[in-house]
């Protein structure tokens, strides 16, 4: 940010600036009047970083200290934050205010940084990992950001391997991926825009410098709609699944709720018109049935655990076939299953996705 307003000046007059943790932070702002009503009626007033301003644990009331005074020419302020700390790490400006209205403007981003302390990921200290709960489709923010203009910044993720077992993923750096939906700005933090239920789970924002490395951990929780998606590799022709190649089909959703309902698959072979819940004990020859359902893992002890499904369906041969997945839920008192209808202002968005492939006859045998 830079100077709105010819009259404001902010002393250091560095854009940025990086001072040491634990140290007195000290920026004065002047202000030049133009005629005698600006002499009379203008004001100056501070900005702060969002963790200072939101976050009562901050402390920033006993180490704030601000001084204001007046001459002929110039109205100026001094501002002092004692005992600085990383999370301080931000824009710091005043603002010129003249009849309750903002006139101009004048800002510095400062790094407070730390040897131990080279990343920040958190806007308060409410939980020891932070935790993000996001909709569907909606860009999300994660205030991860460096303490130092050197201090790289990467982004790793848990994934669930093969045996069910949880294990990270240092290799990938999820900012640098050609394909990424992320996106890092330094004094803004990391960006996920267009989140999927996929991108649920428990990530590392890996802060180096020099040959120190930082890890700060977080979990993100994407809930909404369910999603479809086909992973197999194959031209999308006529072409390609004429010639028997595999398909393969995943659905996610995600739930609230301590028992939330699985997905179940259903399908529709040629023009019949009719849709068959697929047997999972027993599916059909042509299709390999792979339920993965893993825990997405909360930070706080509640009632309530976000889950995610997982759950995948291998079609071989697949000519001519409609995909569909409908939630239900299993009432094993009653011993039958009933549909769970839509109720949108629930926690759990149940929605019925179809994907249809009408490419010829179906090779199934019924």
């Amino acid at each position: 940010m830079g100077i709105e307003c010819q009259q404001l000046e902010i002393i250091p007059g560095d854009s940025e600036r990086v001072v040491q943790a634990g140290s007195h932070l000290t920026l004065t702002c002047t202000y030049r009047y133009v005629n005698e009503y600006d002499k009379r009626e203008n004001n100056i007033s501070w900005i702060l970083p969002s963790y200072l301003t939101r976050n009562p644990k901050s402390g920033v009331e006993k180490r704030l200290l601000k001084t204001f005074n007046r001459n002929d020419t110039h109205l100026s302020s001094t501002m002092t934050l004692m005992n600085s700390t990383p999370e301080d790490t931000g824009y710091f400006g005043c603002v010129e205010i003249l009849s309750w209205n903002t006139i101009g403007k004048i800002s510095q981003y400062v790094y407070v940084h730390s040897d131990t302390t080279l990343i920040i990921d958190k806007m308060d200290d409410k939980y020891l990992f932070p935790k993000f709960e996001h909709r569907q489709g909606e860009s999300l923010l994660i205030p991860c950001k460096p303490t130092h203009p050197n201090v790289t910044v990467s982004l790793s993720r848990e994934k669930l391997s093969t045996n069910g077992e949880w294990d990270w993923d240092n290799i990938t750096d999820l900012l640098s991926q050609p394909d990424s939906n992320w996106a890092f700005e330094p004094k803004l933090g990391m960006t996920l825009t267009n989140p999927k239920i996929n991108d649920s789970g428990e990530y590392g924002c890996v802060g180096k410098m020099d040959n120190a490395v930082i890890y700060e951990y977080f979990s993100i929780y994407v809930l909404g709609r369910m999603e479809l998606t086909r992973i197999d590799e194959i031209d999308d022709t006529l072409q390609a699944w004429l010639d028997g190649s595999n398909a393969t089909f995943i659905c996610r959703t995600s739930a609230t709720s301590e028992f939330p309902s699985q997905p179940e698959w259903a399908y529709q072979i040629g023009d019949d018109g009719e849709m068959h819940v697929l047997n999972e004990s027993n599916p059909t020859g042509e299709i390999r049935y792979d339920p993965v359902v893993y825990y997405v893992r909360n930070q706080e002890e509640n009632n309530s655990t976000v889950i995610a499904f997982s759950v995948t369906l291998a079609i071989l041969f697949a000519i001519g076939i409609c995909i569909a997945v409908k939630p239900y839920f299993d009432k094993k008192r009653s011993g039958f299953r009933e549909k769970v209808e839509n109720k949108l202002e629930s926690p759990i968005e149940e929605q019925t996705e179809l994907i249809t492939t009408s490419y010829g006859a179906a090779d199934f045998s019924k």
